[in-house]
């Protein structure tokens, strides 16, 4: 049986408040309970809350009669071939004759006719030329707030670089327009991952590792909206409730704060040791061999399929 919205403004309203009358009640219910949640996802690592999926990244599509205007955004296909999704979906447009930036459609009109975003003017000599639209920057999954690891699923699961955003501007400044090979690097931009360089016509495939973090809901959210925490470990949330309700109230908190803070952290630790991820032991064991003196050995047991740190933390 899942854990509903409903059930935690109860236990707000019967446990964690004096005071449970009114729309500020309300309210500061929502306060308590979005912020329990963050808590319990940020303490620790759990099994249900990494993740891995996979991003399939969309094969270039290309053009032969872009009509250009100097010192103008806007921009007409005679052919019909500009779709809405290259607005809407943030493609970049590589234009032929222009190898130091990529386009982005600012405008869709219709098929034949739009406008590049404002700085994109095209400024060398008007005329018609062919283009390549790639799509390099991807929505995250599933509320991802950290991802830690990023391969390539061909070529033996090759991992693709992290770089923070002004590095990975500036490395894909060398060569913008470049397309085809393997992705090298990605960052993570508004909630989005962007690769470089695009493989151009050739379809590759992302494995991502990320850690899911919890959803934020709306103060009208509907009492029968199901919380994402497992059901069987619902007082833990309860105790981060308790918790937020009595750094919020103060002294006039049912539990006292102290309290609150040392039933919590109780019980964190008691699911910690439950849940399924295990410490990574190493170090110097000692182990007595039949008819033998005692001797050191160390022994690190790691998972070889394990999320490594290559992404930001």
């Amino acid at each position: 049986m899942a854990i509903t919205l409903g059930d935690l403004r109860t236990f707000c309203a019967e446990i964690a408040s004096p005071d449970s009358s009114g729309a500020t009640a309300d309210r500061e219910f929502m306060v308590w309970i979005n912020s329990a949640t963050m808590r319990v996802f940020a303490d620790n690592d759990w099994d249900k809350i990494l993740h891995t999926r996979v991003i399939n990244l969309l094969p270039q599509e290309t053009g032969t009669a872009l009509v250009v205007t100097q010192d103008s955004t806007a921009v007409t296909e005679t052919n019909s071939a500009l779709l809405e999704k290259y607005v809407t979906d943030e493609w970049d447009l590589i234009v032929d004759g222009e190898s130091s930036q990529v386009f982005e459609l600012g405008t869709f009109t219709s098929t034949s006719a739009g406008a590049f975003r404002d700085g994109d003017e095209w400024i060398e000599a008007s005329g018609t030329k062919s283009w390549t639209a790639i799509k390099t920057k991807y929505d995250l999954p599933d509320n991802a707030k950290n991802v830690l690891r990023v391969q390539l699923l061909q070529n033996g699961g090759f991992p693709v670089k992290y770089l923070p955003h002004n590095e990975y501007d500036m490395h894909k400044a060398h060569n913008p327009t470049q397309t085809g090979g393997d992705p090298r690097v990605y960052t993570l931009r508004n909630n989005k991952i962007e690769i470089y360089p695009h493989p151009g016509a050739t379809r590759k495939k992302l494995g991502i590792s990320y850690r899911k973090g919890p959803t934020v809901l709306a103060d009208a959210a509907l009492d029968a909206v199901e919380i994402d925490w497992d059901e069987e470990w619902k007082d833990l949330l309860y105790k981060a409730i308790q918790l937020e309700a009595a750094i919020t109230q103060g002294k006039g908190a049912p539990v006292p704060y102290p309290l609150a803070k040392t039933a919590y952290e109780d019980r964190l630790k008691q699911y910690r040791g439950l849940d399924g991820n295990r410490p990574e032991f190493t170090g110097p064991m000692g182990l007595n061999h039949p008819r033998r003196m005692s001797f050191p050995t160390d022994i690190s047991f790691s998972d070889a399929t394990a999320i490594s740190d290559v992404g930001p933390s």
